[in-house]
């Protein structure tokens, strides 16, 4: 599996993919019947969903710690900034790579579009 996110992203994402596995044990009745049946282990299922879920974040992950850059210095220190900031910047050449959404994916405009707009 290619690089696709710098580490500080991934692993943003994969802390925001641990929180929302303790939301789905507790809401998902297939979870539950699979755990009450012994057909799968707390363990493995957290593995599969995270690692599931973790491409899926990236973006989000970017969101959150570019909130960090705005926050005040004794809530988040300077150095901190500095990290999140080169992360950032050394993660933007690796999104291209990167599963989106349908919602956050652009269609390139066919043909006809362009020629419209060109004339």
């Amino acid at each position: 599996m290619p690089l696709n996110a710098h580490r500080m992203v991934e692993n943003t994402a994969r802390t925001m993919a641990n929180n929302l596995f303790e939301i789905y044990a507790r809401q998902n009745d297939i979870y539950r019947a699979l755990r009450a049946r012994g057909e799968i282990t707390e363990k493995d299922a957290r593995t599969i969903f995270i690692a599931r879920l973790i491409p899926k974040l990236y973006e989000e992950a970017r969101e959150y710690l570019t909130s960090c850059l705005a926050e005040p210095d004794d809530k988040v220190t300077p150095y901190l900034k500095e990290q999140i900031y080169e992360a950032l910047i050394l993660d933007n050449p690796l999104r291209g790579n990167r599963l989106v959404s349908g919602a956050q994916a652009t269609k390139p405009p066919n043909r006809e579009t362009r020629r419209r707009t060109l004339h």
